[in-house]
């Protein structure tokens, strides 16, 4: 089942994943990315050190420019990760996909029930996608602008904490399951029998 546009009959509510307000969730989330962002970027600065593309010996006006650059790339992924959890969402079928941002986060949202396998694989769709470019862009630069891409890497990778704890919860779930994405809260169905 990939999406459908109404609830079931038989279909209640058993759970819902919610990162603004289960706390539990927040710390883990929390700690997993953390725990990725030291992954990442400690071994990675004994291999190319950031002050090859961070250099302050640089003309001021050229750091400006990285700096300025790496923010911007930060947001644009960050736009980018939601266009592609939409255009996922539409690809499996649903109808009334919503982009919106949140204050602190950009999010894709809709009104359909997603299916158990093509949620997850919707969930991961973007963290794959822009590994696999990132990692490519990392390898072809000069390690006067690796940092400005490979910090990007970073968000993304680290960002996927948060899919990581939704998704463990979705596999514990029953098969048939319904998920309905409000955004930040994910409502997760079951038929009752």
């Amino acid at each position: 089942m990939k999406t459908i546009e109404k609830l079931p009959k038989g279909y209640k509510g058993i759970a819902t994943i919610d990162m603004h307000n289960d706390k539990k969730s927040t710390v883990w989330v929390n700690v997993i990315s953390l725990l990725v962002v030291l992954a990442m970027i400690v071994p990675m600065l004994f291999a190319v050190p950031i002050g090859n593309t961070y250099d302050f010996s640089e003309p001021v006006w050229l750091v400006t420019v990285k700096i300025a650059l790496t923010a911007v790339l930060a947001i644009l992924y960050l736009s980018l990760h939601e266009l592609i959890h939409g255009a996922f969402m539409k690809i499996f079928g649903a109808k009334n996909v919503k982009l919106r941002f949140g204050g602190l986060y950009f999010c894709a949202e809709c009104s359909d029930y997603f299916g158990k396998n093509p949620y997850i694989f919707m969930m991961f769709s973007p963290v794959v996608v822009f590994a696999v470019v990132l990692s490519v862009v990392c390898a072809l630069v000069s390690s006067r602008w690796f940092w400005i891409f490979y910090l990007i890497q970073v968000i993304n990778l680290s960002g996927v904490a948060g899919d990581i704890v939704a998704a463990c919860k979705l596999l514990k779930a029953p098969k048939d399951i319904l998920i309905l994405d409000k955004g930040a809260e994910k409502i997760i169905y079951e038929q009752k029998k």
